[in-house]
């Protein structure tokens, strides 16, 4: 493949890493050291690049070992830089791009000999990276024609080609890892994953690992991402390094040794890629990163001379995690199918290669149920964080709504009914309204004046006038607050939830949070309580509730036995 010698000393270096509880840390932390993060996406590609266990069945049928990972996410997130690295690592590897890559260009074109006129297969990107890695970048800018091309590659591994008379069938046996941007060109959080990933399901399910890479904006990262870069770039480019690294004694191994073998771990890694000042050795010593020609050597030795096979305890221990994602599966955005089971047993299988294991225990299925589910959880997040933002903005419309109901109430009162209410609010009091006096009273009242030495005609007037007013002014504040009751009831009915698709959605949410892991039941009274009452937007009645749950049981998702819920 590469042509890398082991000698006898890298076997026994090998062993001695494989032996060590660390092991695939230390290795993960080794896959492209100058990038800040991605301890996860890191841990998937040392997986990847030492794959699983190819079976050729006795049937004829072929099921795959090579694991494919797809990366979508905001720009500069170092999506190229992973892959460039994967590119120097593997034994193997060729790189394409989606926007320089065609269909026949990436699995094999029929050509004719510009001499003899004969036709002949030129092997395209995928079969020439055969037991090797086909990364791609720009993944989302292929056209859909060409990403047709690669479905057969990426699950069966052959090139199926029958074109001018010429019927072949050619290996193509290769991990992909491919990058993508969203469709809006940066992640939008306000939509769910599936409407970023502008990709279809049938190709999403051939992808074992999809990771959502975004660019969080968080001042204690930012600070530790540009420490982790400044200290990469005090690096002279002759080699030499500032005085404060000049003390290589503690951590200084020779770059080639007198047999031939590579040295296990960088020199002055451990000090430039840790984010602490003034290491100790001990410290130093936790953050070593391995040499890239030892990280090569020990990937070939692993993937080519160990052959693990599936114990009982780790096959039944996938098949309960593999049954647990399965009920889990409206609230992913990768759909989790027979496929999704065969990843689990990939991961497991490459991470008993990491430890040179000839079994897949149960600590191995472990390690593969939750680098999925890290990959799967991450879009969980991402759809409750849109749903979050679509509640906000639910209430940010309500409010606008009611300032705008303000304001129409405001512009209603008369200039001289303002001038009567503002004046007891300044003296500190609440305005009171005076009952407005009947003829009767208004002639006495001006009868007494008359008898006086006051002008009575132009009191007379007022008292009248401001009976007039205040009886408007009650008509009008009686009206205010019965459109104010109504505008309430409209705001109320608007924040519940009248849709059944919606409503469907929200009953499995709360079935699965009530429900938990291992106990499949819950109370339709709890049930019933939660979604009508305790959410921020329940359902609007309780004969939609009905509804949803007698959709649920034709469906047979449900089995409903008097007050019990269970869940099929």
């Amino acid at each position: 493949l590469a042509g890398l010698k082991i000698t006898p000393q890298d076997v026994s270096n090998i062993r001695k890493l494989a032996s060590q509880r660390s092991a695939f840390d230390i290795l993960s932390r080794s896959m492209a050291p100058s990038i800040y993060g991605f301890s996860e996406i890191k841990k998937s590609l040392v997986l990847l690049l030492l794959g699983g266990a190819e079976k050729n069945l006795s049937s004829g049928t072929h099921l795959r070992g090579d694991i494919n990972l797809l990366m979508v996410g905001d720009p500069s997130t170092a999506k190229s830089q992973l892959l460039r690295f994967v590119l120097k690592t593997a034994p193997l590897a060729i790189s394409t791009t989606g926007r320089g890559s065609s269909g026949v260009g990436l699995t094999a074109a029929v050509s004719s000999d510009p001499d003899t006129g004969e036709r002949h297969l030129e092997a395209g990107a995928m079969v020439l990276a055969d037991r090797g890695v086909v990364c791609i970048d720009e993944f989302d800018k292929m056209s859909d024609e060409d990403r047709v091309a690669i479905h057969e590659v990426m699950e069966q591994q052959t090139v199926t080609i029958a074109k001018a008379g010429i019927h072949a069938s050619l290996n193509a046996r290769c991990s992909v890892v491919a990058a993508a941007n969203p469709l809006y060109g940066s992640y939008d959080r306000s939509k769910k994953p599936h409407e970023n990933i502008a990709l279809p399901d049938s190709l999403l399910s051939r992808f074992d690992l999809l990771f959502i890479v975004l660019d969080h904006v968080s001042p204690d990262n930012d600070r530790a991402v540009a420490d982790h870069v400044l200290r990469a770039h005090q690096l002279l480019p002759n080699g030499s390094e500032f005085d404060q690294f000049h003390d290589r004694s503690s951590s200084a191994e020779p770059n080639v040794s007198e047999d031939g073998s590579s040295p296990v771990y960088e020199r002055m890694a451990a000090r430039l890629y840790n984010s602490t000042d003034n290491d100790t050795q001990g410290a130093s010593r936790n953050h070593r990163v391995l040499n890239v020609e030892f990280v090569k050597k020990y990937i070939q030795y692993a993937k080519s001379r160990v052959k693990p096979e599936l114990n009982t305890d780790a096959a039944e221990y996938i098949a309960r995690k593999y049954s647990e994602l399965r009920g889990l599966q409206s609230q992913l955005t990768l759909p989790i199918t027979a496929r999704s089971l065969e990843t689990l047993i990939r991961l497991a299988t490459s991470h008993a290669k990491l430890r040179l294991s000839a079994t897949v225990e149960k600590k191995d299925a472990a390690v593969a149920v939750g680098i999925l589910k890290v990959s799967l959880g991450a879009q969980t997040d991402l759809q409750d964080e849109a749903d979050e933002s679509k509640k906000r903005k639910r209430a940010d419309r309500r409010r606008e709504k009611e300032a705008l109901t303000e304001q129409d109430k405001d512009s209603e009162k008369s200039p001289e009914d303002a001038m009567e209410i503002e004046a007891p609010k300044r003296a500190g009091k609440q305005p009171r309204l005076k009952k407005p006096k009947d003829d009767s009273e208004t002639e006495e009242e001006d009868d007494e004046v008359v008898g006086s030495s006051k002008t009575p005609p132009v009191r007379s007037r007022r008292s009248k006038s401001r009976g007039e007013s205040a009886e408007e002014l009650a008509q009008k504040e009686q009206s205010a607050e019965e459109v104010e009751e109504e505008d309430e009831n409209e705001a109320s009915s608007a924040e519940k939830v009248t849709d059944l698709d919606e409503a469907i959605e929200i009953v499995k949410r709360e079935l699965s949070n009530l429900m938990g892991r291992h106990t499949p039941v819950c109370s339709k009274k709890a049930l019933a309580e939660v979604v009508l009452k305790t959410l921020e937007t329940p359902l609007s009645s309780e004969a939609l509730f009905e509804e949803v749950l007698r959709t649920l049981t034709d469906r047979e998702m449900l089995v409903i036995t008097d007050d019990q819920i269970f869940r099929v």
